[in-house]
């Protein structure tokens, strides 16, 4: 796969969920939302690859500075609804 070529669509919040034998992941962006299903080795993996990514991006272009994080993080770009007048 040429990922140059790939649709890209800016994910504007996440969310990962759990049962006994498996980890769903959804991303969003909008409206839209794909969900994902990964054994507990699987996601371990990836979350080693996204460090590994992360570190590799920061060796090349400084620390990546953010606040820490909470389940109650919320995506600065989501648009809140408007208030009924």
């Amino acid at each position: 796969m040429n990922i140059e070529k790939a649709e890209k669509l800016f994910c504007d919040n996440a969310t990962i969920g759990f049962g006994n034998d498996s980890f769903m992941m959804g991303f969003a962006s909008g409206e839209h939302m794909t969900v994902y299903a990964f054994t507990p080795a699987h996601l371990k993996r990836f979350q080693q690859y996204l460090a590994y990514r992360v570190a590799e991006f920061e060796k090349a272009n400084g620390e990546i500075i953010t606040e820490p994080w909470s389940p109650d993080i919320k995506s600065p770009i989501q648009v809140k609804p408007k208030q009924a007048s």
